[in-house]
């Protein structure tokens, strides 16, 4: 059986994410370590999908991105770009070990050539020391003399290669609706016939849902409403 591991996300929301993947997971890596470059210390890399449109893989990513990092809307994504296909979102992390680090890192993501690559940077680590905190970057870390530094960094590349995973696995199972609309998520508008999943990437997570007489209602801030009928806007008030 394969072991569950929880993973904090903004110390709010928790998912839970699987130990041991698929060897194409993670091209065939269980972790991704984290590398001195010249913006300091950073996790790289990219994982191939053979079979997926570009489109597809993008939207996928940032669809997870919104459901595990969202508190409400876009919430912590940054610098969109439909036609670069990035994105970037803060990401912090916490595993309950007897270290309690917190850590917190910059996340961008593109796509391009049935890839996504991956590049994760600002990386501090949050660490308790009696009844406060102290956050070192990782550029401040010494583990090559310092044996507690050298756990911080694992622990973090375990972390954070669960997080990949995690988007990786979404992105090869779930079953995006078909995405038409490409306009109208780029420019943030709203049109009938638009599905849950376009809405979803153009708009985030609804800080409410309600459902009526066959009718669903998602709700956003500056009274913003869209009314579903089987799965597609039938109307919206904006």
């Amino acid at each position: 059986m394969n072991k569950v591991t929880t993973i904090v996300l903004s110390g709010i929301f928790a998912f839970h994410v699987s130990s041991i993947y698929a060897q194409n997971t993670l091209e065939g890596n269980s972790t991704y370590p984290v590398t001195t470059s010249n913006q300091g210390c950073v996790v790289n890399g990219f994982t191939t999908f053979d079979d997926l449109t570009d489109e597809t893989i993008f939207a996928n990513s940032l669809l997870w991105t919104i459901n595990n990092i969202c508190t409400s809307e876009r919430e912590n994504i940054q610098e969109i770009s439909l036609a670069k296909k990035s994105f970037s979102f803060a990401l912090s992390l916490a595993q309950e070990t007897k270290s309690k680090n917190n850590y917190h890192c910059n996340v961008k993501l593109q796509v391009g050539d049935g890839r996504l690559v991956f590049l994760i940077n600002d990386i501090t680590v949050e660490s308790p020391i009696l009844m406060i905190s102290k956050t070192t970057a990782f550029e401040k870390l010494q583990p090559e003399k310092k044996e507690g530094h050298k756990t911080i960094i694992k622990e973090f590349e375990d972390l954070e290669s669960k997080v990949i995973a995690s988007i990786v696995d979404y992105i090869n199972t779930n079953e995006l609706k078909p995405i038409t609309h490409w306009e109208e998520i780029s420019s943030g508008q709203v049109s009938k016939g638009m599905n849950e999943d376009e809405c979803m990437l153009a708009f985030g997570k609804p800080i409410g849902i309600t459902e009526s007489n066959g009718e669903t209602q998602w709700m956003y801030s500056g009274s913003f409403y869209i009314f579903f009928k089987e799965g597609v806007v039938s109307s919206f008030i904006k």
